[in-house]
């Protein structure tokens, strides 16, 4: 069963989403906010580059057969969304974290949801973004970490460049190494000169965010990563665990990518060419085990 949704937000704007609820359900039920990744993204986080991509729809309907509920709304000014001119084009990752925050504080003034079962599922940038939310708001229950980076952006892009540097088989290895020698100096001018959104990413530190998280935590990652590599998992576990946090459960799928769907390379160039885009099942199932067992009342 789906509800449109209309979320105020204290910005002036609001934020059109659907409610998935299971079918049948009886009181009160756990539900979960997904957060997209970079990029304007709509409620089922559909990609403008990647046709029939829809990963959010596929989690509702997953985790719907499964008892937990699930909340995915329009980026602000994307969609039926509210916010679009200067709102969105001068919104960071902070701004979408404010906007995460009224998602959750609506879904609180629902009788149909319990607000003491509340988690958040973040994508990618969102993987970000959840932690910041949940830094603040201990009342939130669970998060899901899918594809999060633990480095600076500065950090990522960098190895990014490496791995498609690398893929190139007619590159000499010094040009590589001569072309990732210029990367510092141009993401400086960028930290200067660019839209506020990249300024914030190429300088926003996940670590201390991740440090003051209490609740369990999933790490979902693809082993074919190749715009959030792998390590990166096993950097976000460090940061949780190094400050107490012991409820901390990852998961490494080989053959995935940053899409969360089969690929054997993980290369951006190829995801045109991929067959299936729907997220795979393993990983879906990972997701609606751990969070059923999680949001357990």
């Amino acid at each position: 069963m789906s509800e449109d949704v209309i979320i105020p937000t204290p910005h002036g704007f609001s934020l059109a989403g659907t409610l998935t609820r299971p079918r049948g359900a009886r009181g009160p039920v756990p539900v979960v906010v997904t957060i997209g990744g970079s990029g304007p993204q709509d409620r089922d986080s559909r990609s403008a580059t990647v046709r029939g991509y829809a990963p959010f729809r596929d989690f509702a309907d997953t985790l719907g057969r499964r008892g937990i509920a699930v909340l995915r709304y329009d980026d602000r000014g994307v969609g039926a969304s509210g916010g679009r001119g200067a709102l969105r084009d001068t919104a960071t990752s902070a701004d979408f974290a404010d906007d995460v925050a009224s998602v959750v504080a609506y879904l609180r003034t629902r009788q149909d949801v319990d607000p003491r079962r509340i988690a958040l599922a973040g994508h990618s940038e969102g993987g970000i973004i959840a932690p910041m939310i949940a830094a603040r708001d201990s009342g939130i229950a669970a998060v899901v970490l899918i594809a999060a980076p633990a480095e600076k952006g500065r950090d990522i892009a960098k190895h990014q460049i490496r791995i498609m540097l690398d893929a190139d088989s007619l590159l000499p290895p010094a040009q590589r190494d001569s072309i990732i020698g210029t990367v510092p100096g141009r993401q400086d001018v960028a930290v200067r000169t660019a839209d506020p959104w990249t300024r914030f990413w190429l300088t926003y530190d996940p670590i201390p965010a991740l440090q003051l998280m209490k609740q369990p935590v999933l790490i979902l990652q693809g082993a074919t990563d190749t715009q959030v590599p792998v390590d990166q998992a096993g950097l976000v576990q460090r940061a949780l665990r190094e400050s107490g946090n012991s409820k901390v459960t990852v998961r490494v799928f080989p053959e995935v990518n940053h899409l969360m769907v089969h690929d054997t390379s993980g290369l951006v160039f190829n995801y045109g060419k991929l067959r299936d885009l729907r997220v795979r099942g393993d990983v879906r199932g990972a997701l609606a085990d751990w969070l059923v067992q999680t949001l357990r009342p």
